[in-house]
Formats: C-alpha cells, structure tokens, sequence
C-alpha cells in the first residue's frame, strides 16, 4: 500500500509526503499441533519539506513457532507453548540528524487451560534495543502472568 500527500499554496510547492507499507504474513499449520508463522514488514516514509528530504524506513522480520498440546479424552486443549524472533531495524534520516537503531526481541508464551473457561498465560519478553552510533543501548526483560475466565 502506498500513499502520496502534497501540499502547496497558490505559487509554490511546499512538501510532498510518499509514503509504503508492504506487508507479508505467512502462516503454515504442519498439525493440529505445530503451526509456523513469517511476517516481514517494511513500512517507508519520504518527506520533501521544499529542497530538504527527510526519510524514515523500518524492516521488521518475525519468525514464530507455537506447539499446542491436547488432551486424549476430550480433545480440548490443554496447553500451548509460543515462541516469536523478531528484529527491528529502524533508520531515520533529517536535515539535522540521523538516528538508527536496531532491536532483537524474543518472547516465549505459556497458555495453560485448567479448565474450559480459564486461561493461564505465562509470558518473557526479552528485547536489546542497539542505537547506532550512540552508547544508548538498552536491555529489558518483561513478565507477564495473567489468569482469563471467559464466559
């Protein structure tokens, strides 16, 4: 999907904003238990503020594994385990700076079903953000626990 914006007054041109968003998602259930997952997206913005280019691009690949466990008697599922890679590379350039960074994140997600209406869900998040060409990087780890009734 694309985009083009322009702005201008009676004489002259003053910016023109082109903007790109492809996007692809593919899924592959191998089984009712295992199902892969490939995202890549790579979302694009170029700004001409009159002589001046401004521009912003960031490719985001995502890998994801998901394993599902049932139970032999009902059939229901009982648990389901997750695992999504992904990577951000952002860079961003203006007439006064550039700012690039790139970031790896990795979550593992742990659905547990003790009952039809409950959902256990146990989540890490791990993420290293690098800023080029700056000593601003960062490492944060994120848990989640949470308990769902759904009736």
């Amino acid at each position: 999907m694309s985009s083009v914006t322009f702005y201008k007054d009676n004489t002259q041109d003053y910016s023109k904003t082109i903007r790109h968003n492809p996007m692809i998602w593919v899924e592959h259930r191998w089984s009712d238990k295992l199902l892969t997952k490939l995202n890549v997206a790579y979302p694009k913005e170029e700004k001409y503020l009159g002589n001046i280019l401004e521009s912003m691009g960031n490719f985001t690949p995502l890998l994801g594994l998901t394993f599902r466990w049932r139970c032999t008697d009902t059939g229901q599922s009982k648990a389901e385990i997750r695992n999504d890679l992904s990577f951000s590379f952002y860079r961003s350039r203006r007439a006064d700076s550039d700012d690039s960074q790139n970031s790896f994140s990795n979550t593992l997600a742990i659905d547990y079903f003790p009952a039809s209406i409950l959902i256990l869900r146990f989540r890490l998040t791990t993420t290293y953000k690098d800023r080029l060409y700056s000593a601003g990087d960062n490492l944060s780890n994120t848990l989640e626990l949470r308990l769902t009734a759904q009736f």
